[in-house]
């Protein structure tokens, strides 16, 4: 017998017994359809037990007591081992991610948010990275679990059953109860993928959050199953929710509006900014003061155990440098303790777009081109702005970096930006159809789409000298805002 042929029946032996395998863990019997049974029974007797009792809410699977200020929703565990990549804690019985989740919940996402809304908490906001989101905002609910038909006393923190390996992991308290998205009546949760009711990374359809700021990227593999989250398949679990208000009773949550804007009299830099700053819902006037008392003012506020959520307003008539320096102190005091910096208000730019990369500077560095806008003064001392456009080729075989060509076109005002990009990229799409018609191709949406790689930019990279007022371009982003929403400012040097 040739090596080949042995080797070939061993493979063929191989995958007979993985198929067989398969086959009867697919025959397995299993828990959920005695479990929805079980549902069905413990929903019907909370109904017959709570009659007439208007303080509380009951849906298949979950119970809100207005009184006693809690949440019990009733979940499926999955069987997870411990070490295992936890990647969501709860998700719904349509996921697909139930292989890393630790339980199944058998109720509806949008049943448990009216619970827990029922009790009178506030539907809050998950996080949303392409608007600039990029906190999870509401309220916190601790969360505890026990196994159903066994006594509360018993029951062990929901975050005690998981372990996060990073070294000196910081500990966070509670969930955050973000609400999920809702089309209508909706709730986005009740989606199959990734149907997340608990996750532990920051998921933009979830219902409860981690507190803090958690990337899937950055997060993923760290979190894994603890001794206390080993829970056997199939076992029916019952997981509290308990609103933690603080302990005057205030809602963790305020938002705040931050107005930057030039003080009279004071030179550029971070010393030549006063900040007006509002407080949502509170009857107290606006205050006005510089920097270091504005940061005094929200630091005080977070030290009393509030969330603070800032929307920056930056005046037109600071400098590009100041807004630079503003937005390196503004970065240096964001984080869990400190301010969270919401999505920009209309009409502006998030403040970390005067953060850019500094590699970006050099067009090679870039994973791609975008727009450029060239802010300078003409011989005239005016202001004047020039779009760049920066095409790449690709055409030499074997080249690893296209060869890029970049073209000036002088702006005779500031407000002309998007149809000159129009018009550019409207020349681009005639140039592909009519290359397309010459080399016989069919002159298809698809093909043009990949060819006018001009329609495709959604980045607009802005070069400004640090004295050139932020309104020099900002009006001209403001219109091309839609269509290219992602703005990085450089400093010229």
């Amino acid at each position: 017998m040739s090596i080949c042929r042995k080797y070939n029946l061993l493979f063929l032996v191989a995958l007979i017994a993985l198929v067989g395998r398969a086959d009867a863990q697919s025959n397995l019997p299993s828990a959920r359809p005695a479990n929805l049974r079980s549902v069905e029974a413990w929903t019907q007797a909370q109904q017959k037990s709570h009659a007439g009792n208007t303080n509380i809410w009951i849906a298949r699977g979950v119970l809100a007591d207005r009184s006693a200020q809690r949440v019990e929703m009733v979940a499926e565990a999955t069987g997870l081992g411990v070490g295992s990549i936890a990647e969501f804690v709860v998700v719904g019985e349509t996921s697909p991610k139930d292989y890393e989740a630790l339980s199944v919940a058998l109720a509806k996402a949008g049943d448990v948010c009216h619970a827990l809304e029922f009790l009178g908490v506030p539907r809050g906001r998950p996080v949303k990275p392409a608007v600039f989101q990029f906190w999870p905002k509401g309220e916190r609910v601790q969360a505890r679990i026990w196994q159903l038909g066994r006594d509360a006393k018993s029951g062990r923190l929901l975050s005690a059953c998981l372990r996060d390996q990073r070294p000196q992991a910081a500990a966070v308290g509670g969930l955050v109860y973000v609400g999920s998205c809702w089309s209508g009546a909706v709730c986005q949760a009740d989606a199959d993928a990734p149907g997340a009711l608990i996750s532990t990374y920051n998921e933009p359809s979830v219902v409860l959050d981690v507190p803090g700021r958690a990337p899937q990227g950055e997060v993923y593999g760290n979190l894994v199953v603890a001794p206390e989250g080993r829970f056997d398949s199939g076992t029916l679990l019952v997981i509290e929710l308990t609103p933690q208000p603080l302990s005057n009773g205030v809602a963790r949550v305020v938002d705040v509006a931050l107005t930057a804007r030039p003080r009279a009299g004071v030179s550029n830099g971070v010393a030549g900014v006063e900040c007006v700053t509002r407080i949502s819902g509170s009857a107290a006037p606006s205050v006005t003061n510089d920097v270091k008392g504005t940061l005094a003012q929200l630091a005080l506020l977070a030290g009393n155990g509030r969330d603070l959520f800032v929307r920056v307003t930056l005046d037109d008539a600071l400098t590009t440098g100041t807004a630079g320096d503003l937005a390196r102190v503004l970065s240096m005091v964001e984080g869990q303790g400190g301010v969270r910096v919401e999505a920009p208000p209309a009409g502006q730019v998030y403040y970390k777009a005067f953060l850019p990369d500094e590699r970006w500077r050099t067009r090679a560095d870039r994973p791609s081109q975008p727009w450029e806008l060239r802010v300078s003064r003409n011989k005239d001392g005016v202001w004047a702005s020039t779009l760049v456009q920066i095409l790449e080729d690709w055409s030499k075989e074997g080249q690893l970096t296209p060869d890029l060509t970049p073209t000036e076109f002088p702006l005779a005002r500031p407000e002309d930006l998007p149809g000159k990009i129009r018009e550019l990229i409207a020349v681009q799409v005639a140039a592909v159809k009519q290359k397309l018609a010459k080399d016989g191709k069919p002159v298809s949406e698809d093909n043009v789409e990949q060819m006018a790689t001009l329609q495709r930019i959604n980045t607009l990279f802005v070069f400004a000298p640090p004295d050139a007022p932020l309104g020099t371009y900002l009006p001209a982003v403001r219109q091309v805002h839609d269509a290219l929403p992602q703005v990085h400012v450089f400093v010229e040097k």
